[in-house]
């Protein structure tokens, strides 16, 4: 909870001085907010809403009316009890019941996560956003595994994802965009550290990938 809350005050501070700062990590929410004029956003995973505050920085004219940031119960509860956000933010821990009418549904390094993708897959059926942006995506053509991350003093099972079967299942979207993520570990950016998997398995780097929402045909 205090990595939460560091992170986002920390980019504050920063801010302050330069209105051009670093965020805590890469994102392209801001572009795609100033390029689709987005009023109501999901940020999946969305931790301290530091991408909130990054498209505040960095847009001039962002109408954003509604920012829903889904976290866990821990994370929900710590953040409300502090009451550092704007009420533009809010928070809930689950995707569902949310009801539609979001503009941009987001995530940026939480998918790795998420077990069960019929579960996601639902959620954005239910959802229904007109873009998808995800961000840090760990995909690539062989059957999904699993293998344990080291964050800190804690071991975190992550899901690394067969890309196309993703893919297919967001099958009312059309991919539109996917790049390579830059994802710097102490100020480098670097192939992800896999030389102990089996060639077949490996992944350079993450992924940005950007869906559309296709054409309803009546």
């Amino acid at each position: 909870m205090e990595r939460i809350t560091e992170q986002l005050l920390i980019y504050r501070e920063a801010l302050k001085s330069n209105p051009h700062a670093m965020p805590p990590r890469p994102s392209d929410l801001p572009m795609l907010v100033a390029l689709t004029e987005a009023s109501r956003i999901v940020d999946y995973g969305g931790s301290s809403a530091w991408a909130y505050e990054f498209v505040q920085a960095t847009t001039s004219k962002n109408k954003i009316t509604d920012y829903l940031c889904i976290e866990i119960d821990t994370v929900v509860n710590y953040l409300c009890s502090l009451d550092i956000h704007a009420p533009t933010i809010r928070y809930d821990n689950t995707l569902g019941g949310i009801g539609s009418g979001f503009d941009i549904f987001y995530s940026n390094s939480t998918l790795q996560y998420v077990y069960d993708d019929t579960f996601f897959f639902n959620a954005i059926d239910e959802i229904q956003p007109h873009w998808l942006l995800l961000e840090d995506f760990l995909g690539g053509n062989f059957d999904d595994f699993f293998t344990i991350q080291n964050y800190y003093e804690s071991k975190i099972p992550v899901k690394f994802r067969n890309q196309n079967q993703f893919i297919e299942g967001l099958c009312g979207y059309d991919l539109i965009l996917s790049k390579p993520y830059a994802s710097p570990v102490f100020g480098q950016i670097n192939k992800l550290p896999m030389e102990n998997f089996s060639k077949d398995f490996r992944v350079e780097y993450s992924q940005t990938m950007l869906f559309k929402k296709k054409l309803q045909i009546k």
